[in-house]
């Protein structure tokens, strides 16, 4: 393997680790709107809605659980990346920092 191959191997850690943390936003958005307080207000009901609310919470669920599992398909897909660094280098202050540059998102510059 020649450098610019594990260089572009090593970026697409910090592209997975930039999609996770998108994914976890988006279930945090999910999660608040599951467990908002419900607010009173003195409108009249006209008519009924077709969607029920536990249609509408069976829907975020299902959502989470598709983001869920697609965090644990790129964290799967990361783990053999950053295992690289770790088989590749014998000198654990080499690992260290390239761990805190391609896994951290530390820079040194």
């Amino acid at each position: 393997m020649d450098y610019k191959e594990l260089d572009k191997k090593l970026k697409n850690i910090k592209k997975i680790d930039r999609e996770i943390q998108v994914i976890h936003y988006e279930i945090q958005y999910l999660e608040e709107g599951l467990f908002r307080k419900s607010s009173f207000t003195n409108t009249k009901v006209t008519e009924s809605q077709t969607k029920d609310i536990g249609d509408v919470y069976v829907t975020k669920t299902e959502r989470k659980e598709k983001l869920l599992k697609r965090i644990e398909g790129l964290m799967a897909e990361r783990e053999p990346l950053v295992s690289l660094i770790d088989d590749k280098l014998e000198d654990p202050e080499q690992r260290a920092v390239l761990k805190m540059f391609f896994c951290s998102n530390k820079n040194f510059y």
